[in-house]
C-alpha cells in the first residue's frame, strides 16, 4: 500500500517537473517577447510625443494664420473706410523726405545716385489697389522729387517717358526737390554724341528756368570725363553753367542747395575776373543750407543784394582760387550764419581788377562752427582785425592755417579744436594753438609729429597747453614716436596726478580716442586700465 502511494507521488512529481520545464521554456519566450514589446512601446511613446508636439504647433500656426487673415481683412476694410484725404496724409507721412543736407557726408559716387527709397515707395503704393493708385496720383505733395539722371540723353524712348513724368510733376507739385545728375558714360562721349547730349540738357533747363519759384531743394552733381578726346569735358561744363543760371533767377522757396562738380576747368569761371560775376540768389529768403563744390557762385556786391537772412550753414569747397573779398561779401549778407566750412586750394587777396580791400566788413560774425582749410596756408579771418567771432565754439583747421590774429579773437570761446592735417616737426607749429586755453575736446591728425615737443607743452610747470582738456582724439602713429611708445600713457598719468593737487587748474584726461593700429597693443591695454575700457577707443 505504501509502495503504491510512493510510486504515485513520484509520478506526480515527474509530471510537475515536466510541467515546470515547459512553463520555464514558455516563460523564457514570453520574457523575450515582453522585452521586444517594451522597446517597441518606448519607441511608440516617443513617436507619439513628437507627433503630439507637431500637431500642437500646426494647430497654433493655423490659428495664427486665421487671426492674421481676420486682422488683414479688418485692416483692409478699415482702409477702405478711410477718406481719401486721410489716406493721402498717411502716404505723405510715410514717404521719406528728400534732403540735400545729408548728401555732404556721402561719398562722391553716392551723390550720383537717385533717392531710391523715395522712388521705390512711389512705385509700390499704386500697386496695392486702383483706389490707392488714384489717391497717389491726386496727392500733389507726393510728387515733389524730380530726378534727372545723366543717361537719359542717349535713349529717345526714355527721354519721352522722362518728359511725360516731368510734365506730370510740374502739373501737381506745389514745390520741387530737384536732383540733377550730370555724368559722362564710362565708355566716354564721342563727338557724334555731343548734339544729343547738349540738346537734352538744354531742353531740361529751359523747363527748369520757368520753375525756380517752386524749388525747395536743389542738388546738382556733375563729373568731368578724364578722356582727352575732343575736350568732352566741355559738355558737363555747359551743365554747370546752366545750373549757375538757375541761381540767377528768383528762388523764393529754396531752402537747401548742393552743387558739386569735379574740377577740370579749361576756362575761367564766367570769364572772371575780366567780366564781373552776376548777381546770384537774388531772392532766396528761406535758404538755410548751401554747399558749393567747385562752382564759385558767390553773392558779390552786397550793396545790391537783398541778403540771405535765413542762411545758417555755408560750405564752400574749391580746387581753384576763391577770392577773399567774395567770401566777405557772402558773410556780410548772412546775419544768421552758424556753420561755415571753407576748403579751397587758395584764398586770393585779389589783384587790381578785383577789390583787394573789404569795404564795410561786419563788426561781428555769428558763426558757432568754423572749418577752414586753405591748402596754401591763407586765413580769411586774419583781417579785418576788428571783426569779432563772439559765438565761435568749434574750430577745425590744418596746421598751416594757424593764426595768431584768429586765435586771439577766439581764445576764450572755443571748446572744440580739430587740427586736420599736416606735419608737426617742432613745437613752433603747436605754440599758436596753446592760446586756446578753454578747449575741452581736441582732435589731432598728422603724418609727422614731434611727440616730445607735444609732451613738453602739455606738461609745462607753468601755463600748460590746454589745461581744461578732457577728451583727446589722437590720430598720430605713436608706436615709434619715442623709444618706448608710451607718450599717451605718460600724458594721462601726468594730467591725473596734476589735477589731484590742491588748487590745481588742470583737468584730468577722461577719454582718449586713437587711430586704429596707431597705438601699440600693450599701451592700449594700459590706458584702458587707467581710464576704463569705455573711455579708450580706436577710431
Amino acid at each position: 500500500m505504501a509502495t503504491s502511494r510512493l510510486a504515485a507521488t513520484r509520478r506526480f512529481l515527474s509530471t510537475d517537473q515536466s510541467l515546470i520545464a515547459r512553463i520555464e521554456t514558455e516563460l523564457s519566450e514570453v520574457d523575450k517577447l515582453h522585452a521586444t514589446h517594451a522597446h517597441a512601446l518606448k519607441d511608440a511613446q516617443a513617436a507619439f510625443s513628437l507627433t503630439e508636439a507637431r500637431r500642437t504647433e500646426l494647430v497654433a500656426y493655423m490659428d495664427a494664420v486665421r487671426l492674421s487673415m481676420s486682422q488683414r481683412a479688418a485692416s483692409s476694410s478699415a482702409f477702405e473706410c478711410i477718406p481719401d484725404e486721410i489716406l493721402a496724409e498717411i502716404f505723405t507721412r510715410i514717404l521719406p523726405p528728400f534732403t540735400v543736407s545729408r548728401a555732404v557726408d556721402l561719398r562722391p559716387w553716392d551723390l550720383m545716385k537717385p533717392d531710391a527709397d523715395r522712388l521705390r515707395l512711389l512705385c509700390d503704393l499704386p500697386r496695392v489697389s486702383k483706389r490707392w493708385k488714384a489717391v497717389v496720383e491726386r496727392t500733389r505733395s507726393l510728387h515733389t522729387y524730380l530726378v534727372v539722371p545723366s543717361d537719359l540723353w542717349s535713349s529717345r524712348r526714355r527721354q519721352k517717358l522722362f518728359f511725360t513724368r516731368l510734365d506730370f510733376i510740374l502739373d501737381r507739385a506745389p514745390c520741387i526737390d530737384l536732383h540733377v545728375i550730370a555724368t559722362h558714360p564710362r565708355s566716354g562721349l564721342q563727338p557724334n554724341d555731343y548734339h544729343d547730349y547738349d540738346d537734352f540738357w538744354h531742353r531740361v533747363f529751359r523747363i527748369l528756368y520757368s520753375t525756380t519759384h517752386r524749388l525747395r531743394t536743389l542738388c546738382v552733381v556733375g563729373d568731368v570725363e578724364k578722356s582727352e578726346r575732343a575736350r568732352p569735358r566741355d559738355r558737363v561744363e555747359q551743365v554747370r553753367d546752366m545750373t549757375a543760371g538757375l541761381l540767377r533767377l528768383p528762388t523764393p522757396n529754396l531752402e537747401a542747395a548742393l552743387i558739386s562738380f569735379e574740377s577740370d576747368h579749361p576756362k575761367p569761371w564766367g570769364n572772371f575776373p575780366e567780366v564781373p560775376l552776376p548777381l546770384y540768389l537774388p531772392v532766396a529768403p528761406k535758404l538755410h543750407w548751401l554747399y558749393l563744390d567747385n562752382i564759385p557762385v558767390m553773392c558779390t556786391d552786397p550793396l545790391r543784394h537783398p541778403g540771405l537772412p535765413s542762411l545758417e550753414t555755408l560750405r564752400i569747397r574749391n580746387d581753384d582760387v576763391v577770392y577773399v573779398c567774395h567770401l566777405w561779401d557772402m558773410l556780410s549778407i548772412s546775419p544768421s550764419l552758424h556753420d561755415l566750412s571753407i576748403d579751397v586750394e587758395h584764398l586770393d587777396e585779389g589783384t587790381n581788377s578785383i577789390a583787394s580791400t573789404i569795404p564795410n566788413p561786419p563788426a561781428s560774425i555769428p558763426i558757432r562752427r568754423l572749418a577752414l582749410d586753405d591748402r596754401q596756408g591763407g586765413n580769411v579771418f586774419e583781417h579785418p582785425s576788428h571783426t569779432s567771432l563772439p559765438n565761435l565754439t568749434d574750430v577745425a583747421v590744418p596746421w598751416v592755417a594757424s593764426s595768431d590774429e584768429l586765435f586771439n579773437k577766439i581764445k576764450d570761446t572755443v571748446t572744440y579744436l580739430e587740427i586736420t592735417r599736416g606735419d608737426l616737426q617742432d613745437e613752433t607749429f603747436l605754440i599758436p594753438f596753446a592760446i586756446l586755453r578753454n578747449v575741452h575736446h581736441v582732435s589731432i591728425a598728422a603724418d609727422l609729429f614731434d611727440m616730445d615737443a607735444f609732451m613738453d607743452l602739455m606738461s609745462r610747470p607753468h601755463d600748460p597747453m590746454w589745461p581744461r582738456l578732457r577728451t583727446l582724439e589722437f590720430y598720430v602713429d605713436d608706436r615709434w614716436a619715442d623709444e618706448h611708445g608710451d607718450a599717451l600713457i605718460r600724458l594721462v598719468e601726468a594730467r591725473q596726478e596734476r589735477s589731484a593737487r590742491k588748487d590745481s587748474d588742470v583737468s584730468p584726461l577722461e577719454k582718449v580716442v586713437v587711430g586704429k593700429d596707431y597705438l601699440a597693443g600693450w599701451a592700449l591695454a594700459v590706458l584702458r586700465g587707467i581710464l576704463g575700457d569705455a573711455n579708450v577707443t580706436e577710431g
